[in-house]
């Protein structure tokens, strides 16, 4: 099987993740300090780690329509000192723009306590994955403890990427085809200025809403053993509780990473997508167990698991950004607003609850003079996706972190 992504397939994504204006991710380190470490320095420590990664040394070039990465010779990343709750950092922030364009993927934000400093990350989602968030969050932590910290280039295109291969049913595409074409007739092509539209327009009247749940040691070695005795993840018993307390949950998204050895800041996750109802009539193990087999069997199967991402790259030049402007700003296409409805950015296909889950942290905790205590994650809703919940363990200690915006 040939994996190498075609160039139309790599712009149509590169496109969404551009032109989505609900596309912010984040983090959050808590540590405990267990000698002085001024915000100076850790403030000096991000800086140095934007250094460290090709993403976070580049900007995003639109170009008449193809979207590419340059590198430049300083970072354009920024790092603020703040004393606020990092959710009212994020409610200012997500109305401000990112100068993707000038090279503004980042910002971070050191929130300094008496004997815990906080470290917000939060990042467009163009920069790269959930696993970016953490690599970049690793980089942060070994340039303040004053370690070695390699160069990451940045590498789209690698062994792993979406399969030419993949089936997509005859009919479908034989519809996105004629779509095509009709758009093709009427078509625009978009630039920055719609961009900081877009984004502009989406945010005036919108924010993002929280809700955190922390699952001490007791609890999660509970639902790990519990998981094991029915034969299914930790994962599927989320999503299975999640569809327990809301019935009315039929689509469920999920991320599935595609990363082998890439330890680079860039996006290798595909979506899958599930639908599935939940059964009151039998037990939530039945149900669990219905769901975990619907997930793995979509997961090891090529065609289901590149299923959407194979999608997007069918769609014309533009239309998919052709479609966000017409949900969400002045911008009125006919054939852009039935695209709407068929990637599920309203309507019945609209996913009700994405479960973006980065199992365990895999980063070092304990250094000489400061510990690593706690680590939230925040995925992008994105405008197909109306509730989101995303989950990290660090240490046995589950942080989930359900979200929406309106």
């Amino acid at each position: 099987m040939d994996k190498k992504v075609n160039k139309s397939q790599l712009q149509e994504l590169l496109h969404y993740f551009l032109f989505d204006p609900n596309i912010y991710i984040s983090a959050v380190m808590t540590l405990k300090r267990k000698s002085e470490v001024s915000v100076e320095k850790i403030k000096e420590a991000v800086e140095q780690a934007y250094t460290k990664n090709e993403t976070t040394m580049s900007k995003l070039v639109l170009d008449h329509g193809e979207v590419y990465f340059e590198n430049m010779s300083e970072s354009r990343c920024k790092v603020f000192i703040d004393h606020r709750n990092w959710i009212d950092i994020l409610h200012e922030n997500e109305k401000k723009t990112f100068r993707i364009n000038e090279g503004e993927f980042v910002r971070t934000f050191i929130i300094d306590g008496e004997e815990e400093v906080r470290v917000f990350i939060m990042a467009h989602h163009i920069l790269g994955d959930g696993q970016s968030l953490v690599l970049f969050a690793q980089d942060i932590l070994s340039c303040l403890a004053g370690e070695e910290v390699e160069y990451r280039p940045l590498n789209n295109e690698d062994e792993e990427m979406i399969p030419l291969d993949v089936k997509y049913p005859f009919l479908k595409k034989l519809g996105i085809k004629l779509l095509n074409k009709q758009w093709n007739k009427t078509s625009k092509l978009f630039d920055w200025n719609d961009y900081f539209n877009i984004h502009n327009a989406f945010w005036k009247d919108r924010q993002t809403y929280v809700e955190k749940t922390t699952i001490l040691e007791e609890e999660l070695l509970r639902i790990k053993e519990h998981s094991k005795n029915i034969g299914i993840t930790v994962n599927s018993y989320i999503i299975a509780k999640q569809m327990e307390k809301n019935p009315e949950y039929e689509f469920i998204g999920i991320p599935v990473s595609y990363r082998a050895k890439n330890r680079s800041l860039a996006n290798k996750v595909t979506i899958i997508r599930i639908r599935y109802t939940y059964n009151t009539e039998i037990s939530f193990e039945e149900n669990a167990k219905e769901i975990h087999r619907m997930i793995k069997t979509t997961i090891e199967d090529p065609s289901k698991k590149f299923f959407i991402a194979k999608s997007l790259g069918l769609f014309g030049f533009g239309l998919l950004d052709g479609a966000l402007m017409t949900k969400y700003t002045d911008y009125k296409n006919e054939i852009a607003e039935k695209v709407v409805y068929i990637i599920g950015m309203s309507g019945a296909n609209k996913t009700q609850l994405g479960v973006t889950n980065l199992g365990n942290i895999n980063i070092k905790t304990e250094y000489d003079a400061f510990q690593l205590q706690e680590f939230e994650a925040l995925a992008a809703s994105m405008s197909t996706t109306k509730h989101v919940i995303s989950v990290c363990t660090l240490e046995n200690r589950m942080n989930l972190c359900f979200s929406y915006v309106k």
